[in-house]
């Protein structure tokens, strides 16, 4: 799966430039309204094809956070978890 661009949705739903944006800016600090928030997360969830789950969310404080958020779920389970279920022969 691609990466998704935060900053490009938000500057599509708010026609806004966010590129000079701070990492710690809070969404309503880039003008984002608490229905331009919604929109926000169903153009992601649609961009990635699945929900996010409320819990991790909600706990998003900041544009830098939001990016973390959407690239943890875009990179999927960490290597700990892909590796797992093999076994490895000594």
């Amino acid at each position: 799966m691609n990466s998704i661009d935060i900053r490009k949705v938000i500057a599509d739903i708010r026609d806004i430039d966010v590129s000079t944006a701070v990492d710690d800016a809070s969404l309503s600090d880039l003008g984002l309204s608490s229905p331009d928030i919604v929109a926000l997360v169903v153009r992601v969830e649609d961009l990635l094809g699945f929900s996010i789950p409320y819990e991790r969310l909600s706990s998003v404080e900041s544009l830098g956070g939001l990016e973390q958020l959407v690239s943890s779920l875009v990179r999927g389970p960490t290597e700990k978890k892909k590796n797992e279920g093999e076994c490895v022969n000594s």
